[in-house]
């Protein structure tokens, strides 16, 4: 088989790695496709993807409404929470934080769920610790905006969790 392929010759040393490194991640995708049962995922990978998506949607949310803050442009927030940050915006909003809420209105009650769902079947500390990272983020971004129902929903998942239980 290997002395068909090859494509264009003559690449460097560097190159012929990687080339190899993709040849065999194709050679696995090939021989997946002859399996008839699918392969064993490990539940904790699902648990981390599903934490990595919500993670990169409430991200994306929050810095969409630092860039479109006026007073970040002077100070450079870092992704960080910083004491006294955390006001309602004054209106009128500029256009780019009236986006930003009209789409953290629509989605904020289904990010709720699943990170509801997240704290309370999981377990391990780097989970919860991700976890309520993310939803310390969305109540920022709700607070920010004036969502008070929001808010209100977020606070009250964050203290429920976040909580030692007995």
């Amino acid at each position: 088989r290997r002395a068909g392929g090859g494509g264009g010759g003559g690449g460097g040393g560097g190159q012929q790695g990687r080339s190899g490194s993709s040849a065999s991640k194709a050679q696995k995708l090939l021989l997946l496709m002859n399996e008839t049962e699918p392969p064993v995922v490990q539940p904790m990978l699902l648990i981390q993807l599903l934490i990595d998506s919500v993670m990169s949607i409430v991200i994306s949310l929050y810095r969409l409404l630092i860039d479109c803050d006026d007073t970040s442009a002077s100070g450079s927030s870092g992704g960080h929470f910083e004491v006294g940050r955390c006001v309602p915006l004054k209106a009128p909003l500029s256009p780019g934080q009236e986006r930003c809420k009209g789409m953290i209105t629509e989605c904020w009650s289904s990010l709720l769920s699943a990170l509801s769902l997240l704290l309370h079947f999981s377990n391990d500390e780097a989970y919860l610790t991700g976890t309520l990272t993310c939803l310390q983020t969305l109540l920022f971004c709700c607070s920010r905006l004036t969502l008070d129902q929001a808010r209100e929903a977020c606070m009250n998942q964050l203290s429920k969790y976040a909580a030692p239980s007995p």
